[in-house]
């Protein structure tokens, strides 16, 4: 028993010795956080006016060119003071063609995935509002799914198209446009 305690101890020593080198580069390893990195993971001004309700994704996808098109209508509530810009997100390979609410047409501008919508000036709070995002392209393709994200584009054994999404990691606005961050989500989708 004496020994096996000996032994434990000296490999609990061990790892501590191998590990604290590395531990100290985790300490001291200075990272540098670009825009794409903050208006992805922040919960900035633009994204926390807003409380999003329902996602109503609508698309049409063609196996063969590996491509899809469509909108997406995000209802959301008005939580607090309405910001000049809203922040959605859909990632840089995929293209905005026009934002709508009602029949009025909205001014945006991409900043690397995120995409910043020109409101409108009413200010009602507690109001619900929705959206229209009309977007196609070609999404990323997953090299090595589930671990790796994007669209899985295949056949089953009786050669029909199997068409898959591995998004977990990296976010829906991979493939379609949302407002992709942990402290929102949809009552619903359809």
């Amino acid at each position: 028993m004496r020994n096996l305690l000996l032994v434990f101890t000296l490999l609990f020593l061990g790892i501590c010795f191998t590990t604290e080198s590395k531990a100290q580069d985790l300490l001291t390893d200075e990272r540098t956080y670009t825009l794409k990195d903050t208006l992805r993971g922040t919960l900035v001004p633009d994204r926390d006016w807003f409380d999003v309700t329902f996602y109503n994704l609508n698309l049409t996808i063609d196996p063969d060119k590996q491509y899809l098109e469509g909108y997406n209508e995000i209802s959301f509530d008005i939580t607090k003071d309405i910001q000049p810009i809203m922040q959605i997100d859909l990632f840089e390979n995929m293209k905005v063609e026009e934002i709508r609410m009602g029949k009025k047409k909205l001014k945006f501008k991409r900043v690397f995935d995120a995409i910043q919508i020109q409101m409108p000036k009413e200010k009602i709070i507690r109001s619900k509002k929705k959206i229209k995002v009309k977007y196609s392209g070609k999404p990323v393709v997953a090299e090595k799914p589930p671990w790796d994200g994007g669209f899985v584009w295949s056949k089953d054994e009786n050669n029909k198209d199997w068409i898959g999404v591995a998004c977990e990691g990296m976010g829906a606005s991979a493939w379609w446009p949302n407002k992709d961050h942990l402290s929102d989500e949809p009552d619903s989708m359809m």
